[in-house]
């Protein structure tokens, strides 16, 4: 029998068990970390725009000044890089040489309580409610921290935060597809929230042309593409402000994405509660700080 054919209630019954009556917590742990890797693969913007890399130990370089695992990549010529910074780590910082590293740091959500009984009343899996809370403080810190230091690269070059004070118009947005090339880096996201999404509908047919025109009055401006430009659409608006689009290069010049050790949860049954929480190691590096370009669409 398929999973999804089970009662939540069912399913329920069977997690708490596994944690109070058969001692098997590591795999009732293991099944909340599945799904919440599933939901950060499929929600997370940094992981959509640089898919993340898994790596071992045996990749990890040393560093003279601290005992934090990095990894050196290579990078192109002549481009500046710098690192995300997370929570524990210092402020980022610029690097020029022909190489830059990746630090890593570890991101844990807070720790949760919850008496077994009340969890055997909901009427949903468990596992998604214990994963939920997890990607929600995950994503903060992973996307949150990803477009700070995209806003830290772009805030002081002018080629690469743009303005245009007419709005969101089809000149306007085409002329802003054009900025990576001009800088000589290919294209390979655009990013944008999904109020600014919605405004784009307001394109004619003669302006994306008669089968665009018509997809999009069904389905309106999902994640795909525009103008043969890949587009993703997210809901964050407090990351990605109302007529604010985003635009990353190719990660082979934007940068890398490693994780250490992805999204794992660690339940603990003490009486009638367990608690959890959940933590994972990553590092992301920007390889080039000349690709990523971002468009301020308002009107003043």
């Amino acid at each position: 029998m398929n999973l999804s054919d089970i009662p939540a209630r069912t399913l329920n019954a069977r997690f708490v068990d596994k944690i109070v009556n058969q001692g098997m917590v590591k795999e009732a742990a293991d099944s909340v970390s599945g799904f919440t890797r599933d939901i950060l693969r499929e929600n997370g913007i940094a992981r959509q725009v640089i898919p993340p890399l898994q790596i071992t130990e045996d990749d990890l370089d040393r560093d003279v000044d601290t005992d934090k695992p990095k990894i050196i990549v290579d990078k192109e010529v002549g481009a500046k890089a710098s690192y995300v910074s997370f929570r524990g780590l210092p402020d980022a910082r610029y690097f020029t040489g022909p190489r830059y590293p990746v630090y890593f740091a570890k991101i844990q959500t807070e720790k949760y309580q919850k008496n077994i009984f009340e969890l055997k009343t909901y009427d949903i899996d468990i596992r998604k409610v214990l994963s939920d809370n997890a990607v929600l403080e995950m994503q903060s810190q992973e996307d949150g921290k990803f477009f700070e230091r995209a806003d830290a690269i772009v805030d002081s070059k002018p080629l690469q935060d743009l303005d245009f004070t007419t709005g969101l118009t089809k000149d306007n947005v085409l002329e802003f597809f054009t900025a990576l090339p001009t800088l000589r880096k290919p294209f390979g996201v655009a990013v944008l929230n999904a109020a600014t999404a919605i405004r784009l509908l307001k394109f004619q047919a003669n302006d994306i042309g008669n089968a665009a025109a018509t997809e999009q009055y069904y389905k309106g401006l999902t994640t795909g593409t525009l103008w043969g430009r890949k587009i993703l659409v997210t809901i964050k608006n407090d990351l990605i402000p109302d007529n604010y689009i985003y635009a990353f290069s190719t990660p082979e010049f934007l940068g890398k994405f490693f994780i250490m050790q992805d999204a794992t949860t660690f339940i603990k049954h003490e009486a009638d509660f367990i608690e959890w929480y959940t933590y994972q190691a990553l590092g992301i590096g920007f390889g080039s700080d000349d690709s990523i370009v971002r468009g301020n669409f308002n009107v003043p």
